[in-house]
């Protein structure tokens, strides 16, 4: 949806940790208490993308019945005093990141439920901290118009001063000046969000000193606990409604201040990781201490939102061993009232109100939603990690450039390779061998088999990482391919945008024939991404966009965080229909996709289809053991005439043979049509018409296909033929080949790589059905009314 910039740099993001009584005042409520609770009994393993969307799609209809008459959200005793604005603020930030989530017409900027409450955050003025920090944060999301920027660079104008001894802390009164250290009332709640303030103002093109950055760095620092955490209370001799001990949330704060700071401060692209004590302390006592039930304890939901912060910042799926998102949101559905609201804490916090409970839920299910587009490889060593920030950054400009939301993470090679398929993408970096073992060579064949695709970058241009990948590049190809310079009309140079010098970048490629399986870069992209460098790598930005779209197809075909491209096995149903499958194992690239006919049978027996995949030698083909046999491949091939007679006497025995073109590349098509007239010398093969029985689906394992859709090609839009394409030979009124010459197989994968001409997942599954269980019938031939 294209209605703002998207700010998605995971490593960028803080936590919006608030007083709530300090933001919004103990203002009484003014509007009915919300209903009993709706929440249906949903857990983290439960959970699915259908519940969390239906409850934000809840939430917002909350939000925007509760606009008042002037379209802004404030309760009476709020107008006209100090939190002005406040309710309004929040609310606007909360749905604008709806917007980089969800298609909903209300969202847009200019319809009638979001043009007011802009318009009015635009023009107010009021000094009071939290309101001003939450329309510094609404500006920021917004195209950057002139009226926009005019309104940005007046709200941020003596916001982010420095303080005389260079270490800044906020408090809730003086939005102008950062307070010395021993301030009154300072607080990690406030500190922290004039943090996430900067950095969303210096992505607008406001200026930035480093010596706010050094303050807050200085502060941070200074602040933390023995134990690694922070408390509510930073000011020292003072006392604190929170006390001084660290807390789950403020120790959130602390880490995700701390690493957008470093990012800002400390951007060198170094060959080894630079060990920083404080962010490691931190991380370890949120590993130690997380706890679910704190974050499921009543709150205003900012703590949820603390802890989405965390997991973006460091990309880590799991904190203390707890996949938080699933865990938070499982809650939140659990927790939402049937009017779609959250509640709050009680008389005291928000005058009761839920719209800042309702909007935190709402701004903690939209960001964590979002779809993964890289994953990040993390292996033992100080090399993998050098540059903490670099897919951060490609993450961010990504998300900015497609106008999409989008996120990125950390796996371990010691994780299940289908959970690396959360995202389209694997990304290696490094300076020194990797030295992988053959199991964890193993793990990444695993990744590729299953549709995934490896991008490695060589950090310093190193020529030993280099050498590396290519040795492990064709270990994952099991030694049939190797590594080779990229042509320079690859889709890698054009696929998003063109990159204008390929030449210079001399990128590497390891192909199955259909697709690239693992591409490389042996100069530096990770310094261009750690450092931003926009202007001087142009070419390297264009790049990582095409790799990117290169594999994922196009932002449209990204999954949202719970709609994997694996699903996690569940108990399956008895077996309905059974057939066995026989791929043909011949002396060529007979499997270049060995994860897609298995992946196929997976995905039928959830259905209660059982299909056994068997590779067999077509000495070995015997019809009354297999009744369809497959082939497929990239390559030209031929076939020893014995190998034809074979064949011939396969069919001849009652079995049929069932091909298509993996990748629908030309030379493997002709040679399986000159194929075809060896084995029938007097048949030749004709076109199925969409009537014939075959489409009709009208047999045990069978699906009606009417329409196919078929893969978008990169170039000039062209036409698409939504009819399904498939040859036979009939002998006898029996169809003994059936050829589809075009990409099936690939489909299987669930992937939309570019460049394979071929249907869809969902159209290539219907087709495979119609290739594997047509024949099986009982009944008429071939062809049908």
């Amino acid at each position: 949806m294209k209605v703002l910039q998207t700010w998605v740099a995971a490593l960028t993001c803080v936590t919006v940790i608030l007083s709530a009584s300090a933001l919004f005042g103990d203002a009484k409520p003014d509007r009915a208490r919300p209903g009993p609770k709706a929440g249906p009994a949903v857990t983290a393993e439960t959970l699915t993308d259908e519940q969390v969307v239906a409850a934000m799609k809840r939430a917002m209809d909350y939000l925007f019945a509760a606009q008042d008459k002037d379209g802004v959200w404030e309760t009476p005793s709020a107008k006209g005093d100090k939190w002005v604005g406040g309710y309004t603020g929040v609310c606007t930030y909360a749905l604008l990141h709806a917007a980089t989530s969800l298609d909903d017409p209300r969202l847009a900027l200019r319809s009638k439920e979001m043009a007011k409450p802009i318009g009015y955050l635009r023009t107010l003025r009021n000094d009071y901290f939290y309101v001003r920090v939450f329309q510094i944060l609404v500006m920021s999301m917004l195209p950057q118009d002139a009226e926009t920027k005019k309104a940005l660079a007046e709200l941020s104008r003596d916001f982010f001063r420095v303080p005389a001894n260079g270490m800044s802390s906020y408090t809730y009164e003086n939005v102008f000046a950062a307070q010395p250290a021993n301030a009154p009332i300072a607080d990690t709640s406030v500190t922290q969000l004039a943090v996430l303030a900067a950095w969303a103002a210096e992505g607008s093109g406001i200026e930035i000193s480093m010596g706010f950055w050094g303050a807050m760095n200085a502060y941070w620092r200074k602040t933390q606990k023995a134990d690694g955490g922070w408390a509510y209370n930073l000011t020292p001799g003072r006392k604190h409604p929170m006390g001084d001990k660290s807390y789950l949330a403020m120790t959130a704060a602390g880490f995700a201040s701390l690493a957008i700071i470093q990012d800002q401060l400390d951007g060198a692209p170094r060959l080894t990781a630079q060990p920083d004590k404080a962010m490691e302390s931190s991380l370890a006592w949120l590993n130690k201490n997380y706890d679910p039930r704190e974050v499921a304890a009543p709150s205003h939901n900012y703590a949820l939102y603390a802890l989405e912060r965390v997991g973006l910042a460091t990309g880590r799926k799991y904190i203390g061993g707890h996949d938080w998102y699933r865990e938070a949101a499982a809650h939140l559905i659990r927790t939402q009232r049937a009017d779609g609201s959250w509640p709050a804490l009680g008389e005291g916090y928000d005058g009761n109100s839920p719209l800042a409970p309702t909007a935190f839920a709402l701004i903690f299910l939209s960001r964590g939603r979002n779809p993964i587009a890289f994953n990040k490889l993390e292996y033992p060593g100080v090399t993998w990690n050098a540059r903490p920030s670099d897919v951060a950054h490609a993450t961010h400009w990504m998300g900015r450039q497609f106008e999409r939301a989008v996120n990125w993470q950390v796996v371990t090679l010691e994780s299940k390779p289908v959970e690396w398929l959360d995202a389209p993408v694997l990304v290696i970096t490094g300076s020194s061998d990797p030295k992988f073992s053959p199991e964890q060579v193993a793990r990444l064949r695993t990744f590729v088999e299953a549709g995934g695709m490896i991008l490695s970058t060589a950090d310093g241009g190193r020529e030993e990482f280099t050498r590396a990948m290519q040795t492990y590049a064709t270990a994952v190809g099991q030694g049939q391919y190797e590594m080779r310079e990229l042509p320079t009309n690859h889709l890698v140079y054009s696929a998003w945008g063109k990159v204008n010098n390929p030449g210079k970048l001399r990128m590497l490629g390891l192909s199955n024939g259909a697709r690239e399986l693992w591409i490389h870069s042996p100069g530096d992209l990770s310094a261009i991404w750690a450092t931003r460098a926009y202007a001087r790598g142009a070419d390297e930005w264009t790049l990582t966009a095409n790799v990117f779209f290169y594999a994922a197809g196009a932002t449209q075909s990204l999954t949202p965080r719970l709609r994997p491209l694996e699903r996690a096995a569940a108990k399956l149903p008895a077996a309905r229909v059974k057939a066995q499958l026989a791929r043909i194992a011949y002396a060529g690239n007979w499997n270049p996709e060995p994860g897609a006919w298995p992946r196929l049978a997976a995905q039928l027996a959830r259905e209660g289809v059982a299909v056994e995949v068997r590779a067999v030698k077509i000495a070995d083909l015997d019809a009354a053991k297999h009744r369809v046999a497959h082939l497929t491949g990239t390559a030209r091939f031929t076939l020893s005439d014995e190998d034809v007679q074979r064949l011939r006497a396969y069919t001849q025995g009652g079995g049929t043979l069932v091909m298509d073109v993996c990748g629908g590349g030309e030379a493997f098509r002709e040679s399986v049509e000159k194929l075809a007239a060896q084995v029938f010398p007097e048949q030749a093969l004709q076109p199925l018409a969409v009537t014939d029985v075959l489409f009709k689906g009208d047999y045990a394992g069978g699906v009606r296909i009417e329409e196919v859709a078929r893969r978008r090609t990169p170039g000039p839009t062209k036409a698409i033929d939504h009819k399904p394409n498939m040859l036979a030979v009939e002998v006898g009124g029996r169809a003994v080949l059936l050829f589809v010459p075009e990409d099936v197989t690939s489909g299987l994968l669930g992937t939309q790589t570019l460049g394979i001409n071929g249907y869809t997942p969902a159209s290539a599954v219907n087709v495979a059905r119609a290739m594997v269980f047509g024949p099986l019938r009982v009944g008429d031939g071939a062809k049908g009314k």
